[in-house]
């Protein structure tokens, strides 16, 4: 008796994180991560753009014209119903497609600005970026730009596609090279006019901004966030 260990040396029972007796229905299991598999993976991102000309009252906008504007929104992840974005006061014009593609070529240098900000970090190594509009001719026009398959205009509209904007085109198109040259997954397709809260928020935000640029002119901001 004399080598019984004194009660406060004897050890305790071994217990789990919850204090509960150690038990191998306790333990929970390692966790195992396949890198390989994580960087399979794509980061998703999407904008939606548009392009608004706001002609004067019984006014045409194709004919006689009005001031334009253009805007792009994204989904906001902390408030879904509040998507963020910008928008841009543009000149007077009678050519709707060219506010149009206005929004998508800003989409674009947002979206190669956002690349570069996480570049160091990789975490848009392997992206895939989405730019949708609701304008079919200006799809229309970026399809025959950079030779993908065509795209089918409206039954409206008579003739094979052509560009006609080749300024802003080739500024679209620069970004599309530039981010799949990184690897980057980048195009721009078509979706029904207001199908999303973006896609209105983006529609919101041009007709925003062709009214900011109607009501004070030259004095206009060049760039504004979504309303």
């Amino acid at each position: 008796m004399a080598n019984m260990a004194h009660e406060s040396q004897m050890k305790a029972d071994a217990t789990d994180v919850l204090g509960r007796p150690w038990s191998p229905v306790n333990v929970r299991p390692p966790v195992s991560i396949d890198a390989a598999a994580q960087r399979q993976i794509r980061p998703y991102v999407e904008v939606w753009s548009d392009g608004s000309v706001r002609p004067n009252p019984g006014e045409r906008a194709e004919v006689e014209g009005g001031f334009a504007g253009c805007a792009f929104a994204f989904r906001n992840a902390v408030n879904p119903d509040r998507p963020v974005g910008l928008c841009f006061p543009l000149r007077w014009t009678n050519d709707v497609p060219s506010a149009e593609l206005r929004g998508i070529e800003q989409a674009l240098v947002c979206l190669v600005a956002l690349y570069n900000a996480q570049a160091a970090s990789g975490a848009l190594a392997n992206a895939e970026f989405t730019v949708w509009t609701d304008c079919r001719e200006a799809l229309a026009e970026i399809r025959a730009a950079i030779g993908g398959p065509p795209f089918n205009l409206a039954p409206t509209l008579r003739g094979k596609a052509q560009v006609s904007h080749p300024v802003i085109i080739n500024g679209i198109v620069n970004s599309i090279a530039y981010l799949q040259s990184r690897g980057i997954v980048a195009r721009v397709l078509w979706q029904k006019r207001l199908s999303t809260r973006e896609a209105e928020a983006a529609d919101e935000g041009a007709r925003f901004a062709a009214d900011a640029r109607k009501r004070f002119c030259a004095q206009s901001p060049s760039t504004l966030r979504l309303p």
